[in-house]
This record gives structure tokens, C-alpha cells and sequence, in this order.
């Protein structure tokens, strides 16, 4: 290996590359002295060209084909071109201000090591590199200015530890290359990469900066894997048009546009990442899979913008935060959705909406603070379990359209609307927890809704706990309502199957309005009101039923078909209360009720193996009703019954005992009685006035002032009768006007009691 020596000043040196190159063999080295050397140059040998000082080469180069060169500390002032060829450049310098490609080269092997690269010519649609089915390895240098920094296609590039600044377009544009990039630096351009046509691209460590005109990265055809990189000022960060782009471990923040953009197929995956800062969304994604693992996604300004985006798309979340958004979270059109172990957290509109498509969401917590948490509509397909949604300004969980979802296993807190509002949908609500309830609003809402609840738990609720309207129907099991403020169940126009239900305080226990209603065990207690209030045209079918301690009724009717069995009502104002009702009550008890056991107005009713006790008023007072009685207790109340204007009672082993007052009062009204037992009462046994009274069988006796006590035209027919009278020298009649008593066809007063 030969030295050779280039200088103009030195006479024993050869005064010019050219000459030095004619002279040179293979693997010789020519040392070149400082001083500019203009010439046009053809390397056609191997050789190593090292400067020393200022060395400048104004003229264009060509690199013949098969050759190998190095060339060290030389800077370069025009267009170096080579194919077939290999060439390494240490610390060089390429000054181009002509409108021109820098260096081309194809079918060539590139090595650049601390070498700059620098223009200030405005040259469209050029770059310092511009490379064809080459392989290159840049390390340790700075591209500054001109059109595109890299141009290539068909390339493999290895680019390290380098900096793109102040380009005019594009730093990095591939088309099918594979590029690896590490510990480099991107500023100031439109665009930093660009790759297309199966391109893969592996950059790591990198930083992205002041790309605020367009898109940091972008990919169409082509893939990249993005590793503890930082991306921020940019118009948007990354576009991906059928490509993929797989994220670990980087940060996105601060741009004017949307910081990643997916679109036909496309497959955007990040894990250990921030997407923060944005002026629009996060993610904008059309026909393509998101995949988000152990991710934040945080201060989005962009008004009416979701941080996700989605329309027909595929999107998996694990671990993930989303908070502080202006507007959505996510809005999700015709996508499906898997999301888990995920927190939303403050946004100024619904966190996650859902139009059309699936949803999967489970261990996710909703603080929507601002708005609501979560919307479904328009047939969309949900399942959501294990969630918690805690503070939300309006609705935490809206569902409308046509939608099919399933609630399970969630916890609602402190919201400013609906905890649940479903509408012309169907809904499956499993362990359900309502713990905290402020709004005006009713804690669940279904409305022209099928529903089916398993095990719902409502407290603590300013407004209605459960409400049902408009044609809505379904089931409803394992039920618990405590400490609500106003009515447990509000049911309008629907229908329900309602099964093992405990209520415990509010207004009402059950509220129905033109509502039918079947209850299997249920246990109400302590209501404002009525424990059940069912009005115009409802049916109500019960069965196991105890309402204690209503300050109203237990249950109240108006104009209602009622059908109750195995029922207490205990301790309320008053048991039962109708108008207008048909009332079927079997196997039931009515007892220590501060008014009335059952207070009826127009109604019809049918009792069998019923108990009153100890009701403080009237135990059952009717007006204007048709009653059956069989197996029919009274005991130890104010009154057995009153029956007024125009009721009709038939009686079959009934027994009335121990009464404070009159233990029957009938006024203008009929009864007929079988087999019954009137005793043991402090005043009369039988009050009636204007009416007809028939017994048979049946036994008056040991009333303090008297076992009849008729007025107005009264008429007791008594047959197979015993009247015991407590005084014995009296008959037990006492009679006005024309009122009589016979027993066994005898009369036994016609004359007037003075």
C-alpha cells in the first residue's frame, strides 16, 4: 500500500486529486493537503482519500462501479455519484447549494460517520441522499436544510446517534426499504418520516420535534416499531394508510391535528406509552385495529373531539388511563371493543360512546366528574362487568336504539343524572351496587325497555331508586333498597316480574301506575307513604309479601285487579286501601295498623284464612263494595268492620272477638253470614243502620252493652243462631224505628227501645 500526497503548495506532492488519482493503485492512500480543489472526479481504484485541514471538492464525483473507497475529512461542494460501488465517509462534510440530489447511489453499500450535511438552496424534490437498492450505515451525523434529508427505495438502513433538522418537506423518505434508527433526532421539518410500499422501519431512542406543519411519521403499505421515543410539536405524530405501527415505552405530545391517525387495515399497537397534549384526538381510526396495553392518554384541548375515534375498527385496552379530555374519551362507531383494567377520569362530554358495534369492558373505573360516563346506542351489542362509575355530572350508564347489553357486577356513586337510562332496548343487570345517589333524577331508568335484574342494590338515593315506564317488561330478582328519600320502584304503563325484594325507607315501596305486576316475596318497610301504591288498571299478583311501618297504607289500590297471598301488613297507618279495586287476599294478615287493616271504597273483595288484630281503628271499613269473607279472623281492634252505603258482604266463618267499640257497623248496606262468631266486645256486638243483616249458624255474644243495635228500618234475620247477651235478663236487641231482629223465624223485638 502505497502514500500519496495532494497538495498545490508542496512541489514534491502531486497538485491535484486527479492527478494523484491516475498514479494511485488499489488500496493506496492519498493524503490531501487543506486548500479547495476544484475538479470533476472519476474514482476508478480502491483507494482511501484522507484530508488534512480544510479540504474542499467543488466538482462533481463519480464512483465507478466494483470500487471501494474511503474517504476522511473532506468536504464536499457538489454531486457525488456511484453504483455498484462502496464508499465510507468519515467526517465529512456536504455543503450542496445547487438544485440537485447530493449523493446518489444505486445498487451500493454506504458507511457515514460523524459527517455533515448542510444546505441552504431551496431545491424542491431533492436530498442530501438519494438511494436505490443500497445499504447504508449512518452513525454520529447532521443533516441540516435541503428538501429531503434521505431519499431511498429498495434500501437497508442503519441510521444512529443523528441529527435532521430545518429540512423544507420530508428528512426520511423509504419506499421498500427496511430501516433501523437509534438514538436520533428529528426537528424541524413538514414531515420526519415518511415510508411506503413494505417499507419496516425499527426506531428506538429517538426524539421528534417541530413538525408542526405535518405528520412526524408516515406510513402507507409499510410497518414500524417505535421504542423509548419522544414525539411532540407536530401537526399530527403518526399516519398509518394499511400499515402497522407497533409502540413501546414513547411519549406523544402536543399537537395541532390528531397524534395518530389509522386507516384501511391498519394496526396501531402501544404499550408503556402517553399520547398527551393534543389539540384534536389521540387516536383517529377508520377500518383498522387499535391495541393499547398499560397506556396513558390524557389533555386533549380539541372541542366536539374524542381522544379515540373510532369508525368500523377493532380496539383491545389494558391497563390504560384516559383523562382530562375536552370532549369524549372514545366515541366508537360500528367497532368492536375490548377494554379492561382501564380508568376514564374528568372529560367535558360522555368518556366512552358507542354506536353500533360490540363492547366489552370489565375492571374499568369511570369518573366522569363533568358529563356522563358511558353511551351505547343504535343496536350496539355490550358486555360490562366488574366497573365502577363514581361521579358523574349527568347519566353513568345511557343505552338507547336498540341496544342489547349486559350490566354485571358494577358500582355506581354520585351522579347528577341516571346511575343506569336504557330506552328501546334490552338490559341485564347482575350485582348491581348503588351506593350514593344526589340526583333528581331516578338511579336506573328503563323505559320501552325489556330487562331482566339479578341481585340490584340500591341506598342512599335523593330520588326515585328504580324506575320502569312505557311498555317496558321483564324480571327482577334479589332487590335491596335502603335509605332512599323517595319512591324504591316506579312503574308506569309496563309490566314486571319482581322477585325476593326488600324496601326499606322512602316514599314508596312500589309506585305502579297502569302496571302489571307479579311479586314473589317481597319485604317493605318503614315508607313515607304506602308501602305498595298500584293505580289505574293494574294488576298486581303477590305472593310472600310483609309491608310494616308505611306511614300511609301498606298497600294502596285505585282502580286495580289485586290478587295477594301469604301476606302480612304490620304496624303501618293502614294496611290496605282501595278504590275501585277487585281484591283476591288469601292466607294474609293485617295487624296493629294505626288506622285501618284494609280501608275500601268501591272495590270488590274476596278474603280466605285471613287475620286482623289489634288494628286501632276500623280492622276492615268498606263503602260502597262487594265483600266475600271466609275464614276471616278479627281480634282484640277499635272495629271489626264498617260497612256504609251500599256494600254487600258475604261472611262464611268469620269470627270477630274482643273489640273496644261496635264489633260490626253496617249502615245501608247487606250481609249475610255463615257460621260466625261475634263475642267479647265493649259495646255492641252488630250496629246497623238501614240495613239487611242475615246470619246463620252463627253466635253473638258477651258484649258489654248489647249483641245488636239497629236503626233506621234495620232487619237481622238470625237462623240456627245463638245471641248470649253479657247481661243475661236482657235479650241482646236494641231496636229504633222499625227495625227488627227474629231468630229461628221469632221476632224477638217489634216494639221501640225507649
Amino acid at each position: 500500500m502505497a502514500v500519496l500526497y495532494v497538495s498545490p503548495y508542496k512541489d514534491e506532492a502531486y497538485h491535484s486529486l486527479l492527478e494523484a488519482l491516475e498514479h494511485a493503485e488499489d488500496n493506496d492512500c492519498i493524503e490531501v493537503s487543506a486548500g479547495t480543489y476544484d475538479e470533476v472526479l472519476v474514482l476508478r481504484k480502491s483507494v482511501t482519500i484522507h484530508g488534512h485541514g480544510a479540504v474542499s471538492i467543488v466538482g462533481d464525483i463519480v464512483v465507478a462501479p466494483d470500487i471501494a473507497i474511503t474517504i476522511q475529512n473532506v468536504q464536499f461542494e457538489n454531486v457525488i455519484e456511484m453504483q455498484e460501488a462502496t464508499a465510507h465517509f468519515e467526517n465529512c462534510r456536504f455543503a450542496s447549494s445547487y438544485t440537485a440530489h447530493t449523493i446518489m447511489a444505486q445498487q451500493a453499500e454506504l458507511h457515514f460517520s460523524d459527517c455533515h450535511f448542510e444546505s441552504a438552496a431551496k431545491d424542491v424534490n431533492k436530498a442530501f441522499l438519494k438511494l436505490s437498492q443500497t445499504t447504508a450505515t449512518i452513525s454520529k451525523c447532521q443533516f441540516t436544510g435541503k428538501y429531503y434529508a434521505i431519499f431511498a427505495k429498495t434500501c437497508q438502513l442503519t441510521i444512529e446517534h443523528t441529527l435532521f433538522k430545518n429540512q423544507l418537506k420530508t428528512q426520511l423518505h423509504a419506499e421498500e426499504s427496511h430501516i433501523i434508527s437509534s438514538h436520533n433526532r428529528f426537528q424541524h421539518a413538514v414531515q420526519a418520516i415518511v415510508a411506503t410500499t413494505k417499507t419496516t422501519l425499527n426506531v428506538s431512542a429517538s426524539y421528534f420535534s417541530d413538525h408542526t406543519t405535518g405528520t412526524q411519521i408516515e406510513l402507507a403499505q409499510s410497518s414500524i416499531v417505535l421504542t423509548n421515543c419522544q414525539l411532540q410539536k407536530a401537526k399530527k405524530h403518526v399516519t398509518l394508510l394499511d400499515s402497522q405501527a407497533v409502540v413501546s415505552s414513547s411519549f406523544f405530545t402536543q399537537t395541532a391535528d390528531s397524534q395518530i391517525v389509522a386507516s384501511q387495515n391498519s394496526t396501531f399497537r402501544a404499550t408503556n406509552s402517553e399520547l398527551t397534549h393534543g389539540e384534536s384526538h389521540a387516536i383517529l381510526a377508520q377500518e383498522s385495529a387499535i391495541y393499547l396495553d398499560n397506556c396513558k392518554v390524557m389533555e386533549h384541548k380539541g372541542k366536539d373531539k374524542a381522544q379515540l375515534q373510532l369508525d368500523n375498527c377493532q380496539l383491545h385496552i389494558d391497563n390504560t388511563t384516559f383523562y382530562r379530555g375536552s370532549h369524549r374519551a372514545i366515541l366508537a362507531m360500528h367497532s368492536t371493543l375490548t377494554i379492561q383494567n382501564a380508568h376514564f377520569i374528568t372529560h367535558r362530554s360522555v368518556q366512552l360512546e358507542v354506536v353500533g358495534g360490540q363492547l366489552t369492558i370489565a375492571n374499568a373505573e369511570f369518573q366522569a366528574e363533568l358529563a356522563s360516563a358511558l353511551l351505547l346506542a343504535e343496536q350496539a351489542t355490550a358486555t360490562i362487568e366488574d366497573c365502577a362509575f363514581i361521579i358523574a355530572a349527568k347519566n353513568h350508564i345511557t343505552v338507547a336504539a336498540q341496544c342489547d347489553v349486559m350490566i354485571a357486577r358494577c358500582r355506581f356513586d354520585r351522579c347528577g343524572g341516571n346511575d343506569i337510562n336504557a330506552k328501546n332496548s334490552a338490559v341485564h343487570l347482575q350485582d348491581i351496587s348503588v351506593m350514593g345517589h344526589p340526583s333528581d333524577f331516578p338511579s336506573i331508568f328503563l323505559s320501552q325497555t325489556q330487562f331482566k335484574i339479578e341481585n340490584l342494590q340500591i341506598s342512599n338515593a335523593r330520588a326515585v331508586a328504580l324506575q320502569i315506564n312505557d311498555r317496558s317488561s321483564g324480571t327482577a330478582e334479589n332487590l335491596s333498597f335502603h335509605s332512599n328519600q323517595d319512591c324504591n320502584i316506579d312503574i308506569l304503563n309496563s309490566e314486571a316480574i319482581l322477585k325476593n325484594i326488600t324496601l326499606y325507607d322512602g316514599t314508596y315501596g312500589i309506585y305502579a301506575n297502569n302496571s302489571k305486576l307479579t311479586i314473589n316475596t317481597i319485604e317493605c318497610e318503614n315508607q313515607q307513604l304506602d308501602g305498595i301504591r298500584c293505580i289505574e288498571n293494574g294488576h298486581l299478583l303477590l305472593n310472600k309479601g310483609k309491608f310494616s311501618s308505611a306511614k300511609q297504607y301498606g298497600l294502596a289500590s285505585e282502580y286495580c285487579t289485586l290478587s295477594l297471598e301469604h301476606t302480612q301488613f304490620i304496624n303501618n297507618g293502614s294496611g290496605i286501601y282501595t278504590k275501585g279495586a277487585t281484591v283476591t287476599l288469601n292466607d294474609g294478615q293485617l295487624s296493629n295498623n294505626k288506622q285501618h287493616g284494609i280501608s275500601a271504597v268501591s272495590s270488590s273483595f274476596n278474603l280466605l284464612d285471613v287475620l286482623f288484630s289489634q288494628n286501632t281503628a276500623t280492622q276492615f271499613e268498606a263503602t260502597r263494595s262487594t265483600l266475600q269473607l271466609q275464614q276471616v279472623h278479627f281480634n282484640r281492634g277499635g272495629t271489626a268492620f264498617t260497612l256504609t252505603n251500599k256494600v254487600n258482604a258475604t261472611f262464611n266463618l268469620v269470627t270477630c272477638v274482643d273489640h273496644q267499640y261496635p264489633t260490626m257497623i253496617v249502615d245501608q248496606s247487606t250481609i249475610i253470614g255463615k257460621k260466625c262468631l261475634i263475642a267479647g266486645g265493649a259495646d255492641y256486638g252488630v250496629r246497623g243502620k238501614s240495613s239487611q243483616i242475615t246470619f246463620t249458624n252463627s253466635t253473638f255474644k258477651q258484649h258489654e252493652k248489647d249483641e245488636f243495635y239497629l236503626e233506621g228500618n234495620s232487619e237481622a234475620v238470625l237462623t240456627e243462631c245463638q245471641v248470649a247477651p253479657k247481661r243475661a235478663n236482657e235479650r241482646g236487641a236494641t231496636l229504633f224505628d222499625n227495625s227488627t231482629v227474629s231468630l229461628n223465624g221469632y221476632m224477638m223485638y217489634r216494639k221501640r227501645s225507649s
